[in-house]
């Protein structure tokens, strides 16, 4: 913001977990809700499965809310244990991750599109997952792997 203080380049601004309430959020919204009266084009986006609906609503001066319900499909669980090795492996396992993809696989007729997101919480485990899926990928001729994380450039982060 230091360059560009109205954030021109962005037209929607999302928010995750907004009612976790951490000083970084808080101090985010206040700044937000100063930049919109700069900004009528700018879109902000709060999402919540808790959100104190009246509270941030009020805050953006009565802001339209969209309530989206529970889930809209159907949800089937699998439990499938990973095998756990007590020693320290320096690199995360990327087999059960593999194995969702292989369940979709076979649960999902070849026609059939879609999409998986894997959350993961470092660059280590990123690149492990990222380099066994693109092997899956390969052999299968069904996946199209996209990291995302914070070191790639804008170029890679569009695809």
């Amino acid at each position: 913001m230091s360059e560009d203080q109205h954030l021109k380049q962005y037209s929607v601004i999302v928010i995750d977990e907004v009612h976790e309430r951490h000083i970084h959020t808080d101090f985010l919204l206040g700044v937000i809700k100063c930049l919109l009266k700069h900004r009528e084009d700018l879109k902000l986006v709060l999402m919540s499965a808790t959100i104190n609906i009246d509270l941030f609503s009020g805050y953006f001066d009565d802001a339209p809310v969209i309530k989206v319900p529970g889930r809209l499909y159907p949800i089937e669980l699998e439990y499938k244990p990973i095998k756990r090795d007590d020693s320290k492996a320096e690199r995360l396992d990327p087999s059960p991750y593999l194995k969702i993809m292989q369940l979709i696989d076979h649960k999902f007729p070849e026609k059939e599109r879609g999409d998986l997101l894997i959350f993961l919480s470092g660059m280590s485990e990123i690149m492990s997952v990222v380099e066994a899926a693109k092997i899956y990928a390969t052999n299968t001729k069904k996946w199209i792997i996209l990291p995302l994380h914070s070191a790639l450039s804008v170029d890679e982060q569009d695809k």
